[in-house]
């Protein structure tokens, strides 16, 4: 298997997905993996990782050479994303493993890392695009000013040809959700698309945890990541004043890593939290009442909102973040759009606590029987082996 990134700690989105993808693997199959390091990571995670594998290849990868990888070979007529996680040292490793080994699947991780199986033999050969990042470099380009917008956009453009390009000569391609299928307009590239969500470990506990007494709203995700800047922005400027209205003893925790100065300054509001990177999220989600989804940029799925209802939280999600999810009749969590209905719903959540209570079991009960490891990842070791028991996987 091939990663851009060291897929352990299971601590953001795309990592939530990786993570379990190779702790699954490992007791069932031989792994073989080779993935890149920015070097932010605890040692004990790369021995973590290494005792999962048969066969692992650690390679430090750091962002300023990745820039200036990446910016060449859009110079060339490539794509940045390829450019930033193309080195020799990967393409050796999978070389040599592919002469010693005669490797009965080959898994591949996002359109960055599926330049190393192009060639050589590797039998079955699947691709996770997870979400498309045409897709995302679009959305960019469109909430940027001029140059970067051109930038971004013609990014966009180069990699939504490449994607093609590797739905073509991969067997199968994942994607996480069927919003994600529906990008891609060719009917026979369409049949190569299989729908794998991203898992979440389920607690088997069927009782609910206590409803804190505080009333937290709780906000969970990467905070350099564009779509949910953008989020958190809105949600301030626009639902939290009136919100505040109704609720002034009410508070706002903002949880993720890097947080920009524009977001740290919203802790002036002696009512807002704003925590930086922490270490155990759960100890978050324990302490917060009600979590709220406010994003407006339809890429993929935040895989917190899945950690968020697994832990019988309720959930308020915008319509966009919705409509990534498996489709339901009685959807067991809010979803609002406008500024009066967030201000409803979170009004009526933070009243009723028994309201809280039923939305969070049914919450529960939604995730563990649709997105829970013991669900989603028998259907990726499905698709890797086929019909065969491969002994060899290079992940």
């Amino acid at each position: 298997m091939l990663y851009h990134r060291l897929p352990i700690p299971p601590d953001k989105g795309e990592r939530i997905r990786m993570y379990h993808q190779v702790k699954y693997l490992s007791g069932r199959h031989r792994l073989w993996l080779a993935c890149f390091d920015e070097g932010a990571q605890d040692e004990r995670d790369r021995a973590q990782l290494r005792q999962w594998c048969h066969r692992c290849a650690i390679i430090p990868n750091s962002r300023m050479n990745g820039y200036v990888r990446g910016g060449w070979n859009a110079l060339q007529g490539g794509t940045i994303t390829e450019g930033f996680y193309e080195t020799r040292a990967m393409h050796d490793v999978v070389k040599r493993w592919s002469a010693e080994v005669r490797f009965d699947a080959a898994f591949a991780f996002s359109s960055a890392m599926a330049q190393y199986l192009e060639s050589g033999s590797f039998g079955r050969k699947i691709l996770d695009l997870c979400d498309f990042d045409s897709h995302k470099w679009t959305c960019f380009a469109k909430e940027s000013c001029w140059p970067m917008s051109a930038v971004f956009q013609t990014e966009a453009d180069r990699l939504a040809r490449r994607e093609r390009e590797l739905i073509e000569r991969y067997d199968r391609v994942m994607v996480v959700n069927e919003r994600e299928v529906s990008r891609i307009a060719e009917a026979r590239l369409r049949r190569k698309l299989v729908v794998i969500p991203t898992p979440v470990e389920v607690d088997s506990d069927s009782e609910s945890p206590p409803i804190p007494e505080e009333k937290i709203l709780g906000f969970v995700g990467t905070m350099d990541y564009r779509p949910n800047v953008r989020a958190v922005l809105w949600f301030a400027d626009r639902v939290w004043p009136e919100l505040l209205r109704h609720h002034p003893d009410a508070t706002w925790w903002i949880v993720g890593r890097n947080p920009p100065r524009f977001i740290r300054m919203l802790a002036k509001d002696s009512r807002i939290r704003v925590t930086g990177a922490v270490a155990d999220v759960q100890k978050y989600l324990r302490q917060i009442r009600v979590f709220v989804a406010p994003l407006r940029s339809d890429i993929g799925i935040p895989a917190k909102v899945l950690v968020a209802l697994a832990a019988s939280k309720p959930v308020v999600m915008s319509s966009v973040v919705q409509a990534g999810l498996i489709s339901t009749q009685n959807p067991p969590y809010g979803v609002a759009d406008s500024v009066e209905e967030w201000v409803e719903t979170l009004d009526d959540l933070l009243r009723n606590r028994e309201r809280c209570r039923e939305w969070g079991q049914g919450a529960h009960d939604w995730v563990r029987e649709h997105y829970d490891v013991s669900v989603v990842m028998p259907q990726f070791e499905s698709l890797l082996i086929e019909t065969r028991c491969p002994e060899e996987v290079l992940v």
